[in-house]
């Protein structure tokens, strides 16, 4: 009997301790506060399952939850090789989909110059995530990486700038998806 109670006591301390800081609770559950010195975690915690590593030396911009099931996090850093220097990390269920506060919304993308998709594999599990390129305002190139797992909606999203004359980012998929996939831990 004192076994169990341990057990319980250890799992709750154990979900207390991996659940995201909450920096203070919207009233209507999407909107995410700013603050100034965020810290920057080593982890991310998406789902109860699911963490992002940030790459080194990030900055933690803003931090939150998504519809009381789950979290988002805007950060800054720099890496050599890739053009992207912020993230906007989100997750929440399924069932909070249709309500899903995106950057940049389906109805702007539909109205995009042009978009592109991409069906990659995360985990040795072809064809689960979603790379969208689309033409964002001025020279940028917004991107968005969507992956169901385990009952709940992962979205990565960021921009970066649109070589001249160029429709198509060669390769611009797939270094985000390496990105994402290198820095994803699956437990």
């Amino acid at each position: 009997m004192i076994k169990i109670q341990l057990a319980i006591i250890g799992l709750s301390l154990f979900a207390l301790f991996c659940a995201a800081p909450e920096v203070s609770k919207p009233q209507n559950g999407d909107s995410i506060p700013s603050a100034g010195n965020l810290e920057t975690p080593a982890l991310l915690r998406l789902t109860y399952d699911l963490a992002f590593r940030p790459p080194a030396n990030y900055v933690m911009e803003e931090v939150g939850n998504l519809h009381e099931k789950g979290n988002r996090y805007k950060i800054r850093f720099g890496m050599p090789g890739i053009n992207l220097t912020r993230l906007t990390i989100s997750s929440t269920n399924t069932e909070n989909r249709s309500k899903f506060p995106y950057e940049v919304s389906d109805r702007e993308i539909e109205k995009a110059k042009w978009k592109k998709y991409y069906y990659l594999k995360v985990k040795d599990q072809p064809n689960s995530a979603t790379v969208s390129l689309f033409s964002c305002t001025g020279d940028l190139v917004c991107v968005r990486w969507e992956w169901f797992y385990n009952g709940f909606l992962v979205v990565f999203e960021s921009e970066t700038e649109l070589k001249k004359g160029v429709v198509e980012q060669d390769g611009l998929a797939e270094a985000y998806h390496d990105l994402i996939e290198k820095h994803l831990l699956v437990y």
